[in-house]
Order: C-alpha cells, then sequence, then structure tokens
C-alpha cells in the first residue's frame, strides 16, 4: 500500500478483526497471536482511531468496545487478585483515565446505565487519587510519588471532556483538579533561556516527550498555562533532532515497557493553535518522513519504532499526528485539482460598511454589529497572536480617535512596530496570525448569525510610502466590561 488513505483502510480492517470475540476489547500487539490479552488502553486508542474514521457509537465494534471500557475499568482497577485472579490489574493511573478518555470519545452514549457506571467510577478514582500538589502518579498515591505526564495528559484531557456534561457542581470539581494538575505540571517546567523543557525524573535532563505531553496538557488551560506551553513549544522547534524520529522509554515504569512516543506528541505540541503553527517547519516534514518507515506492511498497522511489529499505540501515535496536520494544513480545492482562480479586480471587492466593535479584554473577546444587527459574538481565547494583534491595533485605534486625530494613519499600526512589540517576532508569523483570526472569526460568524464576515484588520499604506501597516477601517471601536449576547 502505496497511500495514506490505503493504509489507513488497511489498519481499519485490521482493527475489526482483531476486537476481541470475546470481551470486545483490544489487544496492544496487532500482529496475529493466538488470545493476545486485551487491555483499557489499547480499547480507548482503537476506539478513537476509529472515532476519526467516521464511525458512530452506533457501530457495533464501539458499542462492544464502549462496553469492554465501562466493565473492565471497575473490575481492573483493584489490588492484584482483589476480585479474580487474572482480572484485577491494579491500581494504575492509567486504566481510570485512558477508560474515561476512550468513553467520553462518545458522549452520547454516557447515560446508559452500564456506561454512566464505568463513567462514574473513573472520574471518582481519578478525583480522590490525585497527588498532594496535583495531578496523578503511576499509581494510588501513597508517599512521595512523583507526577506521571502520561498519566496526568489523559487523566486532564478526560476529565475535561466529562466536565463539558456534567452538573455545575461536578464541572468545579473537575475544573479545581484539572487546574491543580496544570500547577504541578507548570512548577516542573526547566527554564533554558525563554524556552521551557520537561524531564521525566528530577535531575535526568530534557525529555521531548516529556515535554510534548506537558505542552498538550497546559495548552488548552489558564493564560498562565498557555504562556508556558508556547515555552515548551518553542523549545520543541529549537530541538527537532530530540523527538522527529525518536521514542523515549518511560524510566517511571520499572518494567521499562511503556514507550513515550515523541515524533507524535512533539508533532502535536508543535502545532498546537495556542501556538505559531506552521506546516512548513521542517520537523514536519521530518516525522512524516519517519511515519511511512514505520508502516508494516504484514501486519497492516504501525509499529512504534523501526524494526518493530504493528501495535496499537504505535497506529494510534500515527493517526492522531496526521489528523493533526489534517487540521491545520490549508486546503485549496483549486490548487489540489490544478485550476486557475479568476483574479478579483479591486472595485470587486465587497464594500466594508460600518461596524461597531465591543472589546472585552477580560473576557478577552469582542462584538461586532452593524445597521443590520449583530456579526460575530468571539472569545479568542487560546489564541494569544491573534487576540495580541487585534487588542493592539483596537487600543491604537480607539486612543487616535479619542484624541481627534484627523490622520487615518495614526489610528494605524506598522507591521514592524508590531513585530517590536512582540519582541522580535516573525512578520511572516504576524501575517499568519491575522489570516487564522479572520478564518476564525468568519466561522463563528456563519455559526451564530449566517452572515458572510468581511475582514476586520486591512492593509494600509500612507500615502508617498510603501511601509505595510493595519487598519480597522469603518470600525468604531468600545471597551466594555461585558461582552453582549446575541
Amino acid at each position: 500500500m502505496n497511500t495514506f488513505a490505503d493504509r489507513f483502510k488497511g489498519l481499519e480492517c485490521l482493527l475489526s478483526d482483531r476486537q476481541s470475540p470475546q470481551d470486545g476489547g483490544w489487544p496492544q500487539k496487532l500482529e496475529e497471536v493466538a488470545n493476545a490479552p486485551t487491555t483499557i488502553v489499547a480499547t480507548a486508542q482503537v476506539l478513537e482511531i476509529l472515532r476519526i474514521r467516521g464511525f458512530t457509537h452506533q457501530d457495533g465494534l464501539i458499542k462492544r468496545g464502549l462496553s469492554y471500557l465501562a466493565k473492565q475499568v471497575r473490575q481492573q482497577t483493584q489490588p492484584t487478585g482483589a476480585l479474580q485472579p487474572g482480572v484485577s490489574r491494579g491500581e494504575w493511573t492509567r486504566l481510570p483515565a485512558y477508560a474515561l478518555w476512550g468513553l467520553m470519545r462518545y458522549p452520547a452514549v454516557r447515560q446508559e446505565k452500564d456506561i454512566a457506571a464505568g463513567i462514574g467510577f473513573a472520574y471518582s478514582w481519578l478525583l480522590e487519587n490525585r497527588l498532594e500538589a496535583g495531578g496523578w502518579s503511576q499509581s494510588r498515591p501513597k508517599h512521595g510519588e512523583l507526577l506521571w505526564l502520561p498519566g496526568t495528559m489523559v487523566a486532564v484531557h478526560a476529565l475535561e471532556r466529562l466536565g463539558m456534561y456534567s452538573t455545575p457542581t461536578g464541572a468545579k470539581r473537575i475544573d479545581e483538579a484539572v487546574n491543580a494538575a496544570r500547577d504541578h505540571v507548570t512548577e516542573n517546567a526547566q527554564r533554558h533561556q525563554r524556552q521551557r523543557y520537561w524531564e521525566q525524573m528530577v535531575g535526568g535532563g530534557p525529555c521531548a516527550g516529556a515535554t510534548g505531553l506537558a505542552v498538550l496538557t497546559l495548552a488548552r488551560g489558564s493564560q498562565e498555562h498557555r504562556d508556558v506551553a508556547r515555552q515548551g513549544i518553542d523549545w520543541l522547534a529549537a530541538n527537532r533532532q530530540s523527538w522527529t524520529e525518536q521514542v523515549s522509554i518511560d524510566k517511571q515504569v520499572d518494567t521499562r515497557t511503556w514507550r513515550i512516543l515523541s515524533f507524535s506528541l512533539g508533532l502535536r505540541a508543535l502545532m498546537h493553535p495556542c501556538g505559531e503553527r506552521d506546516f512548513s517547519d521542517p520537523a514536519v516534514a521530518e516525522v512524516v518522513s519517519h511515519i511511512d518507515k514505520l508502516w508494516h506492511e504484514a501486519d497492516q498497522g504501525w509499529a512504534e519504532d523501526l524494526g518493530m511489529h504493528a501495535s496499537t499505540s504505535g497506529s494510534y501515535a500515527v493517526i492522531s499526528a496526521i489528523h493533526t496536520l489534517k487540521r491545520v494544513w490549508p486546503f485549496d480545492p483549486f490548487q489540489q485539482l490544478g485550476l486557475k482562480v479568476k483574479p478579483t479586480p479591486a472595485e470587486g471587492r465587497r464594500p466594508r460598511g460600518h461596524r461597531v466593535m465591543s472589546v472585552c479584554e477580560e473576557q478577552q473577546g469582542i462584538y461586532l454589529e452593524d445597521d443590520s444587527g449583530p456579526i460575530v459574538r468571539a472569545h479568542i481565547k487560546g489564541a494569544d497572536a491573534q487576540w495580541s494583534l487585534l487588542l493592539f491595533l483596537a487600543k491604537r485605534h480607539f486612543e487616535a480617535v479619542n484624541n481627534g486625530t484627523g490622520n487615518d494613519t495614526d489610528r494605524t499600526i506598522s507591521l514592524k512596530e508590531y513585530c517590536a512589540f512582540r519582541g522580535n517576532v516573525d512578520p511572516e508569523a504576524v501575517v499568519r496570525a491575522r489570516a487564522r483570526l479572520h478564518k476564525r472569526l468568519d466561522s463563528e460568524a456563519k455559526k451564530q448569525t449566517r452572515r458572510a464576515f468581511i475582514e476586520l484588520i486591512e492593509d494600509h499604506t500612507p500615502p508617498g510610502s510603501s511601509e505595510r501597516r493595519f487598519a480597522l477601517e469603518n470600525v468604531d471601536v468600545h471597551f466594555v466590561d461585558e461582552l453582549p449576547e446575541i
């Protein structure tokens, strides 16, 4: 098989064949092994692969897999031998964390009796077995255990997903647990100039896999958490040789059987929307080239490392990395089909009607309207580059108007000026941030009001100058304490 699409189809067929007819779960090993044991981690990863593939909770494979997670998490997360020999696996964090994560990938079934029982068990176990400083260790904490990033990342993502469907009281408990976990991850960050990295063990030195896990844990958190995540992304970007083709052995696992798939985690972190995503980064091509080498034709799946058989974890690492690229890659059907686009004449641009923009710094959002009514209400959180550009320009525009200036250029900012303000950021990164902001606002406007969105930040060239500047054309700016509702 030569194309990714063909390989993904082959993997789908393989996963269908490898689901256990006895319990509905999946094994870690995907090569033909008789009676290969199923695991919660592997089953959760397969359910996510199939969700990306387009399966729903109504498909038979998914129903059996979800039932497996709900049942097995209660049976396996017990002291070894507590229930039945060979069933209880021990009080390991990975069991309830991955079970909850897998179940919440299909939230439509969360209220079914057996599913709800499994979710309730995993939720209670995770909240009752946190480290005092926040986050989770490998197993039920006793004394002096270390923060375990592989389990903490999955637990944070699973609980956040559950919080979206919880009561206010439940959501508050989840927020407290998740924020404490992120605070602990932040405290463990090591500084290198203006970058941050993480270690697996205290004094163990930088670990790209641990850094990728930390970034993905922090990237959807508070402003402070996102700022630290971006510093981690900067470290990954500057040290791509340490992860684009690498797998790390988890040093906290005594048997050394748990691998941290750095090539996948690093790419997903590098492309996270909390940072300045750039698919042309050389690291992307290096990871994709490595992924091609991990394909095992005989097994019809991807391996964790070169020379190994295909596995569930290896295949999930590849699919999640490619899925991340798919979300950020700019798709142009005209370019893909080799079609020429008819140039739009300058006079054909849509007219810029008068608009009013309310800006709320505390909510980090805007409310845009015109004479016909609301256009969009958008919170621009988790996108610091976009928000910073819009806020800087809005303040300049507001101050110039209040000062009574009659010069249009006084209401604008130059690209050079703004790059200096942001610490000499790359001008192309600023241009990309503006494009992503417009794309975000256009998408929100279509969902909220079904109105066409006209670009907010426009180019402005002063008379007799070639200097590139940004402007808010035909916009009144107001700063408010709270955004109006649509």
